[in-house]
């Protein structure tokens, strides 16, 4: 606001009434002059005249002058009664102005502040006034706030400008700043300062606002998304709130409840559900809840006729609840038991009829509350083999039926002649009166089968080695469901498994007749060939002992002594045969004597000398001197040394050396026994095998030097 001083009249009209006054004043002096030198009164008259006229003129223009200055002067005086008006709403607004204002000399000497920027910088306006705003500008934005003055003085304006200003208590704020030049009269710079700090709290609660409202979208998408999985997930899910209410299942809860959810939705469990009340549930619940643990456990539930899974866990709301129907899992998990502990049970015993009866009892409970083994016999009819009931009552019934016609195998009304001859299960879901009439074999069967009340029938065929050789009848009564196709899988499995065990039991039996019938031929072949054995010795003692001395000529003599020897070795063979049922028995007897080692090597040369002589062969012997006594088996030794000697001439070319030899090794303080040939030998391939039973290399394969 600018000022308007004070104080005189017009200027001009000034001036002309001061040039007036003199020339009076001039003219009065004069006067006063020729009166001192020449009074003359009229001249004097005149002048005096003129002068008071002058005078009076100019005492009218002063009283104008005057009249005009007080005019002026009342002017003046509302103009500074207006100016001081102005002033004061200057400052008023200046004050009260919601904006921080700051004037500044051009060097940013604070020379006013209003009361916004007081409040502001935290400030009394009084104790900003004469200091350098610099003061207020944080050391890190100094460099800039010199940037600014001197961005203003080149612009002469500048808008928008932040920086961080200090408080009182020396905290930093964030400001925006406009500065502007005043005008040239006024001087100076006007600052405009905008605190950022609600800006960016208004800022920081917008992005907070947003972050909500997105947090809340994206709350609602991720629960639509949960909704979604829950919707589609295999597993049952419920949501109870902490006063037992219902707020949420999925479809697949709704399924297995057979409840829709509408009726279910906010409905206390224990109101909604009442057969849930003193379930595994019920009590799992209660512990989930008061102990603010998770549960799991497995239940079944009667309503439903199922086995549940459920997992409990506890939540700030209350308990979310998983659940699925294991069912399959749990007649899978039974099927296999059962079929782990009939292997284990059938695989106890080897004998046949033991294993009949296993078989039968290992199906009652576990696959049916009746049960009949049916096997075919020697000419291929069907015969009941075993019957078994879960009932007393029923299982007399069963041993009569055991004692009734069975049915023909050519039989069309017949599933178990069906079976047989198929080799396929056959399953009778629903049993009638109809059916009993086309069954039975007699009056007093149909009878029995109608006492016997059974509900549903399952077939299944034994078989073994490709072979149908029986069939396995499995029926329920009432107190079970009729059975379905998984039943009949796993009676099939069963069956299977039965087969393999009654087969085998009857293999078993049949090696163990086999076995019995070869003891038996093996004594009588060996009673009656040793007694022909004896006899021929008989004889060959009598002819060496009580023939002439004549004719004891070295030849016949030993010719005999060969007959001998042969029969000597032919019963030992015999001896072998009831050696070979003795091993069998885990009784083969040896009978080592000490016995020196060189009528052994003698003993088998002669034996086997007449088959070296007839191809020509030479044997020799080659025995190490002084070799100490053996402890052997006279008998097996020569045994032996006969079998091995005995392939070495086999093998042997016309011709050929075969020697036969004795040797100490020591330590262990053992003789080695060795037969030479310069026959084929054995491949080094098939020397693994020699000991085998039987066993031959084939000829045309020896590509050794020697047996």
């Amino acid at each position: 606001m600018s000022e308007v001083p004070m104080g005189s009249a017009h200027p001009a009209r000034t001036s002309s009434l001061l040039e007036h006054l003199e020339e009076a004043r001039q003219r009065i002096a004069h006067l006063h002059r020729i009166s001192l030198a020449d009074s003359s009164a009229e001249e004097t008259q005149t002048l005096f005249q003129e002068m008071l006229e002058q005078l009076y003129t100019l005492l009218e223009e002063l009283r104008v002058g005057e009249e005009e200055m007080r005019n002026q002067n009342e002017a003046l005086a509302v103009s500074q009664e207006q100016l001081a008006a102005e002033r004061e709403r200057y400052r008023v607004l200046f004050d009260l102005a919601p904006l921080a204002y700051l004037v500044t000399d051009p060097a940013g000497v604070i020379r006013k502040v209003n009361h916004a920027a007081g409040l502001l910088l935290n400030v009394d306006p009084k104790w900003l006034e004469g200091k350098p705003l610099l003061t207020r500008v944080a050391a890190d934005d100094r460099r800039r706030f010199h940037a600014l003055l001197s961005a203003v003085a080149r612009k002469g304006r500048v808008e928008g400008f932040e920086l961080q200003v200090l408080l009182r208590d020396g905290t930093a704020i964030p400001v925006s700043l406009t500065v502007a030049v005043k005008p040239p009269e006024l001087g100076g710079l006007l600052w405009v300062m905008h605190g950022l700090t609600e800006r960016l709290q208004a800022e920081e609660r917008g992005r907070q606002l947003a972050a909500e409202q997105g947090a809340r979208a994206e709350a609602e998408e991720g629960r639509a998304r949960i909704v979604n999985i829950l919707e589609s997930i295999s597993d049952a899910f419920v949501s109870i709130d902490d006063q037992a209410r219902i707020t949420y299942m999925n479809r697949r809860a709704e399924q297995l409840l057979n409840h829709p959810r509408e009726e279910l939705l906010g409905q206390i469990v224990w109101q909604a559900i009442p057969d849930l009340i003193g379930s595994t549930f019920h009590r799992e619940y209660r512990r989930a809840v008061g102990e603010g643990v998770p549960v799991a456990f497995e239940e079944f539930y009667a309503p439903l006729k199922a086995w549940v899974e459920m997992h409990a866990f506890p939540t700030a709301e209350g308990l979310t609840v998983y659940f699925r129907n294991i069912t399959a899992r749990k007649h899978a998990e039974a099927r296999q038991r059962l079929l782990a502990e009939a292997s284990d049970a059938l695989s106890a015993s080897i004998d046949y009829q033991e294993t009949l009866s296993a078989v039968a009892q290992l199906a009652v409970p576990g696959l049916a509350d009746s049960c009949i083994l049916y096997v075919l016999g020697e000419n291929g009819d069907i015969q009941r083999a075993r019957a078994v009931h879960t009932d007393p009552a029923g299982n007399e019934l069963l041993q009569q039926v055991l004692r009734q016609p069975a049915p023909e195998v050519t039989s069309s009304t017949s599933p178990v002649a069906r079976v047989l001859r198929t080799g396929r299960a056959e399953l009778i879901e629903e049993e009638s009166d109809a059916f009993y009439q086309a069954v039975a074999t007699s009056a007093e069967h149909l009878d029995l089968l109608r006492e016997l009340d059974v509900r549903s029938t399952i077939i299944a065929p034994l078989v073994s080695r490709g072979r149908t050789f029986g069939a396995l009848g499995l029926s329920c009564t009432d107190a079970r469901d009729s059975y379905t196709r998984a039943e009949l899988e796993l009676a099939v499995e069963f069956a299977a498994r039965a087969a393999l065990a009654i087969d085998n039991a009857w293999l078993y039996h049949i090696a163990r007749e086999a076995a019995r019938a070869r003891q038996e031929t093996l004594h009588v072949v060996s009673h009656d060939l040793r007694n022909s054995l004896n006899a021929m010795l008989l004889h060959v003692d009598l002819m060496l002992h009580n023939m002439p001395d004549v004719e004891r000529r070295a030849r016949g003599r030993n010719q005999v002594k060969a007959i001998q020897r042969s029969a000597e070795q032919m019963h030992r063979l015999v001896q072998d045969l009831l050696d070979a049922e003795s091993i069998e028995a885990g009784r083969l007897a040896v009978s080592p004597v000490c016995s020196r080692v060189a009528p052994f090597l003698h003993h088998g040369i002669e034996m086997l000398k007449p088959m070296a002589d007839a191809k020509s062969i030479t044997l020799h012997l080659a025995v190490e001197p002084n070799l100490p006594p053996v402890s052997a088996d006279h008998d097996r030794i020569m045994q032996v040394i006969g079998n091995i000697l005995g392939n070495a001439l086999k093998f042997s070319a016309p011709g050929a050396q075969v020697t036969v030899g004795a040797a100490l090794i020591a330590p262990p303080g053992e003789v080695w026994f060795r037969v030479e040939d310069t026959g084929p030998g054995i491949a080094a391939a098939d020397l693994p095998r020699v000991f085998n039973r039987y066993w031959q290399a084939q000829r045309g394969t020896h590509a050794g030097g020697g047996t």
